[in-house]
């Protein structure tokens, strides 16, 4: 052997020293590479041996970042992982109550009072929602409000009004129709039977027949509403009590944290969808003054019904439901006052059947007209549920600009590039695993060598293995979903079924994964060709790649328009699975590679495991600032806040309903 090739063993196996054995052993295989390889490069490798320090300290300082940032980290998706759990708390399906009082108290009423954490679940000690609310009221009995809070669990739990119901309201608040209006909707509660219209009737647009069920009853809710029409006041006190609940809720800071919320106001029990009760009840009344001829008592029904019904259209309520409620008793009343054929109401029947017209005409103007694409292919998950429901509730909608929609679809976009950046980090933690376990597949001289020969590559190869290996991709990544059309973040992620920013993040991952093989493969044979390293250009792996780039924007381009194409899509899949495809090829060979390359590849792991450090901390510092990026757009979405100056569950369905009860009382103002 030469004197370059003496030195080169030298400096090879210098860290053998202490085992003479292993140090012959080393130089035995060294020999044999040397005979495949060239001579060329043997000199300044051997320069980079001998001046290479036992240990590099920007790979210790990287490995204790990613480490330390990895632990913080652990934290983060911990409280990712409560905050779901929270979420999930609000939805346990076997719970006793729906949400559980106990559980949700539980995970956000700890810094609260006593009196606040009645407010909002009672005393969870109690069973059961009436007794738990029974508590509020007991907290201050004079309260109205907290009496009406208490009536409407009773219902909700036993179907009847509570003991001394209309004493007791009487007393706190004689004045109020809402009392008394809920009293004649549980008294008509099965007193009377609606008749099932057949087909003709249903075309002719007939009002339906009533059967008598319990007379008393019905004379006793007829008297009731009398009462109600001439009350002058009429309030559920559930705005206010809502308004207050809001103010009581965590703020949400960011998507999983307004959940609980949400579901907690969204389970509250209902009063007025018991008003069709009532509705009933009038109707029937009518159609028996109709049917004895007595149209002074038929005028004297429908002028106190008309009233009760101005009453619960003209409430500041947080209930849609209770417009919606108002809006179809409002509808069938006007088809029977309308169709009752009756001498003396002339005047009347002329009213009601052009009310009656009017909103059958409206009605069937809300059925026809279709929510605009902007509101499912451009909103966050969340309100592309409601608004599009929520927009077709009224006669002339309220507008809402692409403006409002960006917070909403942005939240869930950045929502998702915290999830995906979570799993890609356990999944660069695996393949780093995976790296630095691969070389125990050798034996002890292949393990000490490869650890030594790592160091013949300078400081231009690592740049470019951890930059255009791992920085690179998570740049073009960047550059197409952050700043480019191709991103389709001005559509929501169920526009395509997750199928854009899921392609684009597996391909992100898999670059991350194959580029860094690849390059170091290729930086190694350079600086290794005289042991035979140099194996080529990998056509195989550069394909796959190319393949892997490619579908990346190529996904993208495929949601362009907003509308998918099939076409793009396919193609954008073909390209993923090609890569996918190499991907794998490339992990079986270096399963099975035999032992002349192990060597080659034993130091190839080595080079790989400070690739995939960076790829996980990469995601590892992204995840906050995904984070920030979600709590900014989620502070400026005003559509789905739930707010104390719009008590409802969204600003957009409190500003429905406000709408809504304009266009009944301008309805009930016809001539």
């Amino acid at each position: 052997m030469s004197d370059p090739a003496e030195r080169f063993f030298a400096a090879a196996t210098a860290t053998l020293s202490e085992n003479a054995e292993l140090q012959c052993m080393a130089r035995r295989e060294l020999e044999e590479c040397l005979e495949a390889g060239e001579s060329e490069g043997l000199s300044e490798a051997t320069d980079r041996l001998e001046a290479a320090k036992p240990k590099r300290t920007w790979k210790i300082v990287l490995y204790a970042v990613t480490a330390a940032v990895s632990l913080v980290s652990l934290g983060v998706l911990g409280r990712m992982a409560a905050s779901f759990d929270g979420f999930r708390v609000f939805l346990d399906p076997l719970a006793g109550h729906f949400p559980d009082p106990v559980k949700t108290e539980t995970h956000w009423g700890r810094n609260l009072s006593s009196q606040q954490r009645l407010l909002l679940f009672g005393d969870t000690a109690k069973s059961g929602p009436a007794a738990q609310f029974k508590a509020l009221w007991d907290s201050d009995p004079t309260n109205p409000a907290y009496f009406a809070e208490y009536s409407i669990q009773f219902i909700s739990e036993h179907g009847k009004l509570p003991p001394d119901f209309l004493e007791t309201a009487d007393r706190l608040d004689p004045n109020n129709a809402w009392f008394t209006l809920i009293a004649a909707s549980m008294t008509a509660k099965n007193a009377v039977k609606k008749s099932t219209p057949s087909s003709l009737e249903r075309e002719q647009g007939l009002p339906p027949n009533y059967e008598i069920l319990e007379p008393k009853r019905l004379d006793e809710s007829i008297r009731f509403l009398e009462k109600a029409a001439s009350q002058p006041r009429f309030e559920s006190y559930q705005a206010s009590l809502l308004a207050q609940r809001i103010a009581l809720l965590p703020p949400r800071s960011d998507y999983t944290s307004q959940w609980p919320g949400i579901v907690h106001l969204a389970m509250r029990p209902l009063a007025s969808i018991h008003f069709r009760h009532a509705a009933d009840a009038a109707d029937a009344a009518a159609w028996q003054a109709a049917d004895r001829g007595d149209a002074g008592a038929f005028r004297k029904i429908a002028a106190n019904w008309e009233s009760c019904l101005r009453k619960i259209a003209g409430e500041e309520t947080p209930e849609l439901i209770q417009g919606l409620v108002a809006r179809v008793t409002l509808q069938g009343s006007a088809n029977r006052y309308g169709k009752t054929s009756l001498p003396g109401i002339e005047d009347w029947n002329d009213r009601w059947r052009r009310i009656s017209e009017r909103m059958l005409a409206e009605k069937e103007e809300r059925d026809r007209r279709e929510s605009p694409d902007a509101l499912k292919l451009r909103s966050g998950m969340m309100s592309g549920l409601s608004l599009p429901l929520l927009w077709k509730q009224l006669r002339s909608p309220i507008p809402i600009s692409d403006a409002e929609l960006k917070p909403g679809r942005m939240v869930d976009h950045e929502l998702f590039s915290r999830i995906s950046a979570a799993i890609l980090w356990q999944l660069f933690g695996l393949m780093l695993l995976a790296a630095a376990l691969y070389r125990q597949r050798a034996g002890l001289l292949v393990r000490r060598l490869s650890a030594r020969l790592e160091q013949i590559l300078i400081p231009i190869d690592w740049a470019w293995i951890l930059g255009g290996g791992v920085l690179a991709p998570f740049l073009f990544y960047l550059a197409i979903y952050r700043l480019s059309p191709l991103g389709a973040r001005d559509w929501s992620l169920s526009a395509s079924a997750f199928l854009v920013p899921s392609g684009q993040v597996a391909a992100m991952g898999f670059l991350m994964i194959v580029l860094p093989v690849l390059i170091a493969g290729r930086r190694l044979g350079r600086r290794g060709a005289m042991l035979g390293w140099e194996k080529g250009h990998a056509w195989l792996g550069w394909s796959a790649v190319a393949c892997g780039a490619l579908s990346l924007p190529i996904t993208g381009l495929s949601f362009a328009s907003g509308k998918g194409s099939e076409i793009t899509m396919t193609i954008a899949a073909l390209l993923l699975g090609v890569f996918a495809l190499g991907w794998l090829a490339i992990g079986i060979r270096a399963v099975f590679s035999k032992r002349p390359a192990l060597l080659r590849r034993a130091t190839l792991s080595r080079i790989l495991v400070p690739a995939y450090a960076l790829a996980m901390l990469l995601m590892v510092a992204s995840m906050p600032l995904y984070h920030a990026a979600e709590k900014h757009w989620l502070a400026q979405d005003r559509l789905t806040e739930i707010s104390p100056d719009a008590p409802a569950l969204s600003r957009y369905e409190w500003q429905v309903a406000r709408a809504l009860r304009a266009e009944l009382l301008e309805v009930l103002d016809s001539k």
